[in-house]
């Protein structure tokens, strides 16, 4: 029986529920959240409130971007726990994904944003206003740092080559 949430007991889960059950314990912010909304997204209707709450959620997804992953990884799950995923398809689109990824002109883009992220993230770090890794990825640290640049000074980003 699960204490914090006796309602899941009335469902189901199979294997990749409880996948999300062990991911979020990894989150502890957000698996109250997200258990939640899986559930509300089980029901084969909703009331007012319901349809209110879910809404709630949705807009804190839009602002807070981890919280977005974790309702994109929820309905994920319900979408198994709902038959409506074609593994072997979804198989063969990773496949060609990984394969269009590692070629040609797509493979050099990638190489090239990840190239130039590296360069806006060492200058970043001497402006003294990113202390992450200099890792060629776009991640929340950069971001921030580049809204701090952008307020300092405007005109910085247009100059790099990144507005």
């Amino acid at each position: 029986m699960n204490m914090a949430h006796p309602e899941l007991d009335s469902l189901e889960i199979n294997p990749p529920d409880s996948a999300l059950l062990d991911l979020l314990g990894e989150s502890p912010r957000y698996q109250a959240m997200i258990l939640e909304y899986c559930l509300l997204a089980l029901q084969p209707a909703l009331s007012e409130a319901q349809q209110d709450r879910m809404a709630e959620i949705l807009q804190q997804g839009i602002d807070d971007p981890v919280l977005n992953f974790w309702l994109e990884e929820g309905d994920h799950l319900v979408a198994h726990h709902l038959g409506l995923i074609d593994n072997d398809f979804i198989k063969t689109q990773q496949d060609k994904f990984r394969s269009a990824i590692g070629q040609g002109r797509i493979g050099n883009l990638w190489r090239d944003l990840q190239s130039r992220t590296k360069v806006l993230q060492a200058y970043l770090h001497r402006q003294g206003i990113y202390h992450g890794a200099i890792d060629g990825i776009m991640g929340p640290l950069t971001q921030e740092a580049m809204h701090l640049l952008q307020e300092q000074q405007p005109h910085a980003l247009t100059e790099l080559g990144f507005a």
